[in-house]
């Protein structure tokens, strides 16, 4: 009951009110486009018609546009938190943002997420095309953490030592406890990413099952290093830890990618909308037509 309770005390200390605020902070992505034909082509991929339409509103309204070659460029690169621009803008000087290439935009899309780590979940949550990026970064971060982790940990039971009796006395010796609370950090933080609710009733399945597993998970590992000599052992502990945790990342991935609100039919096209400031925003057809008949 000790263990059970050390990890659901450490578990509580992960914090979903955070993590959900990360997800839905306030944000301007720029994009740089040698012309507007590049520009409708970002902002699709960004924004793809098939996505719920108030949500894809909501995306649209996160984007800024700017050619490449306008007056307006450089005030517009100050309000942007984040800014991408295509090949042929960066060719025309524009080299201080991330190139992306709507043809094969991976290599980009990685980029931004690595250069804007702090944006990462609220670009995901409003970008579906960066999802599968940011998961993927999400779930390789968590296994190595949690790797690192059990390295750490088993090294009071590979080298006895005096200051391993007294490590393994302590909290680092139900490593079970920390590894279990990064993946339930993960749980949350991959919930944010796919606009679910970010909470202990909302993710309460997905918490129980890593929490069960989690002691499959710790019998596995101690014997792992009961069985194989010293550092190999240690080794094969580090190994169970990263292994098991992609498992679990990759479950939970599938279990937040499930369809919710998609649309099935064509959705209205986009069009730029000039701005006072010197760019373009992105609008919907009927919406700008709708704006125009209201003025």
């Amino acid at each position: 009951m000790g263990a059970v309770k050390d990890s659901w005390r450490q578990v509580r200390r992960v914090q979903p009110g955070k993590i959900a605020k990360a997800a839905r902070q306030p944000f301007t992505l720029l994009l740089v486009a040698a012309n507007q034909r590049e520009h409708e082509a970002l902002a699709r991929y960004l924004a793809p018609e098939t996505m719920p339409p108030a949500e894809r509103e909501e995306a649209l309204r996160r984007l800024e546009l700017v050619l490449a070659g306008d007056s307006g460029l450089a005030a517009a690169r100050r309000r942007a938190h984040a800014a991408i621009a295509t090949p042929a803008a960066r060719a025309q000087g524009c080299d201080w943002a991330v190139v992306l290439d709507v043809a094969s935009p991976r290599r980009g899309a990685e980029e931004l997420l690595r250069r804007h780590g702090h944006l990462l979940l609220a670009l995901g949550r409003h970008f579906p095309p960066l999802r599968p990026v940011a998961a993927r970064g999400l779930i390789q971060s968590t296994a190595m953490r949690n790797a690192a982790v059990a390295a750490l940990t088993a090294i009071p039971e590979v080298v006895p030592t005096p200051l391993g009796v007294a490590w393994a006395v302590g909290e680092f010796a139900s490593d079970s406890v920390l590894l279990t609370a990064n993946q339930v950090r993960l749980a949350m933080e991959l919930a944010a990413l796919y606009g679910r609710p970010v909470s202990w009733g909302a993710q309460s399945p997905a918490i129980l099952a890593i929490i069960g597993g989690a002691f499959g998970w710790r019998a596995m590992a101690r014997g792992a290093v009961a069985l194989i000599p010293a550092g190999v052992g240690l080794a094969a502990k580090s190994s169970i830890a990263y292994g098991g945790t992609l498992t679990v990342g990759r479950w939970l991935w599938r279990r937040q990618r499930r369809p919710r609100g998609a649309v099935s039919v064509p959705g209205q096209r986009v069009v730029l909308e000039h701005q006072p400031q010197g760019g373009w925003r992105p609008r919907e057809l009927r919406q700008l037509a709708a704006t125009r008949h209201a003025s």
